[in-house]
């Protein structure tokens, strides 16, 4: 419900961070929730994903977007995990379980 109300208030204004924010939130959880093994670690990359994004739409909320993307970086997945993938960073990433596609951090 809440990813449906995000999109609504982004389809009328792209650039409103607390509704990025919001979707990129309801991303994670459901990530958290369907996946299991590095997807499960890989659904923080969606927060942080999200939490750029809002920084760079609305500057509103580049203070909240700054501690929600440093709060989900002590989760994503470890460079040993990424290195046994042949994930580099800057790559682009598919979280299978939701179909989410993410930068590699």
């Amino acid at each position: 419900t809440a990813r449906n109300y995000a999109d609504k208030a982004l389809a009328l204004n792209s650039r409103n961070g607390y509704a990025i924010l919001i979707k990129g939130n309801a991303l994670y959880k459901m990530a958290r929730a369907k996946c299991s093994g590095f997807d499960k670690k890989a659904a923080a990359w969606i927060m942080m994903d999200y939490a750029l994004k809002a920084k760079n739409a609305d500057g509103r909320v580049a203070g909240q977007a700054n501690r929600t993307y440093n709060r989900y970086a002590a989760y994503k997945p470890g460079q040993e995990d990424t290195f046994m993938l042949g994930l580099k960073k800057g790559q682009s990433y598919t979280i299978k379980c939701v179909g989410v596609n993410v930068t590699v951090r």
